[in-house]
């Protein structure tokens, strides 16, 4: 025997555990059937490759464009409240 005599004690379970296990096991294979099954980059067939259907031109002129990409607005706001929280402090 590896512990001797010093096991730690059993961890407390529930008295209804096996029924609440059972409930999540089936809420589980209920969100499974739910979900559609998610393909590859564009949502297409895993292993095949994505094919965007845009114009060659228009898909040009986005890569080439000089207009800024919008950045995750949540995250520029919280990066601005930081600076200002940071001018603020060295006041």
């Amino acid at each position: 025997e590896f512990f001797g005599h010093n096991a730690p004690p059993a961890a407390p379970t529930s008295r209804n555990y096996t029924e609440i296990r059972e409930k999540l096991r089936s809420r589980l294979t209920r969100r499974k059937e739910e979900l559609p099954v998610k393909g590859g980059a564009l949502g297409g067939i895993p292993g095949e490759p994505a094919v965007d259907h845009r114009d060659v031109d228009e898909l040009l002129e986005f890569i080439n464009s000089t207009e800024p990409k919008a950045p995750n607005s949540a995250r520029a706001a919280k990066r601005a409240r930081h600076k200002l929280k940071k001018k603020e402090k060295e006041k």
